[in-house]
């Protein structure tokens, strides 16, 4: 077994992504990845930082990997969204 930690963003968007769409994987987690590929994009993009763009991260969240309670999810995204600006803000 092999372990590799990313600790950056740009790690995920530079290396892990791009491997992982050259050489997909071939079990029930291949469609968790792609909706991890497509929320990491939505956050590099700056879409966690309004309420809305929040909303649909945690949405596509909510259908992966179903042993997280989502009450943890939503304090987790909470955590790491600090700067999240309301509607009318």
């Amino acid at each position: 077994m092999v372990q590799f930690i990313v600790n950056r963003r740009a790690d995920l968007m530079d290396t892990i992504i791009p491997f992982f769409e050259k050489h997909p994987l071939r079990s029930a987690k291949r469609s968790d990845f792609e909706k991890f590929a497509m929320a990491v994009r939505m956050v590099a993009d700056g879409h966690h930082l309004d309420r809305g763009g929040l909303i649909e991260i945690v949405r596509i969240a909510e259908t992966m990997n179903h042993r997280k309670a989502r009450p943890d999810l939503v304090r987790i995204l909470r955590g790491h969204t600090p700067k999240i600006q309301h509607a009318g803000s």
